[in-house]
């Protein structure tokens, strides 16, 4: 028997564009864990997509294509837990972010991205949406993204 599922309403950036739906995430499973976990295609249903209002009663989205996810603030875990709050900034295709990670005393940015092989949760986070060639102009205020570590082109302590 499979366990019991529930739906969480997340945006998810993806390179066709932002998608919003609900993914089907386990009971007892934090959103991060369960993506984190979550094979190559994760469940989402009632799927709006950018620039279109039909919804899509299902689509099965591969997670390695999910470059971010914005969670609701329910779901959302800050800043907390162990280790000390630092100030990081992230660069992927069409992304740029500023945020605060959770990293063990003396850990380097660079060797916490390195290290992660899903998901990894920026908190109080700003993202410029965009390219190189016409700008960053698209600019949005998060409380808190879910960033795809692997889909990283370039990671600091800050955009200086």
């Amino acid at each position: 028997m499979s366990e019991a599922q529930r739906p969480v309403l997340v945006r998810t950036l993806t390179p066709a564009g932002w998608f919003e739906g609900d993914l089907q995430v386990p009971e007892r499973s934090s959103l991060l864990d369960y993506l984190n976990r979550s094979g190559g295609l994760v469940r989402m249903t009632r799927v709006s997509l950018e620039g279109h209002e039909q919804r899509v009663p299902f689509l099965g989205v591969h997670r390695d294509s999910m470059r971010i996810v914005v969670p609701p603030l329910a779901e959302a875990g800050g800043a907390s837990g162990p280790g000390e709050p630092h100030d990081v900034a992230g660069v992927m295709a069409g992304v740029l972010f500023q945020g605060t990670v959770m990293l063990a005393t003396g850990q380097r940015v660079s060797d916490f991205f390195a290290a992660a092989r899903g998901f990894v949760r920026v908190s109080d986070c700003r993202l410029w949406l965009g390219d190189a060639k016409s700008g960053f102009d698209d600019k949005r205020n998060e409380h808190e993204i879910l960033a795809h570590a692997p889909s990283l082109i370039a990671v600091s302590d800050t955009l200086g």
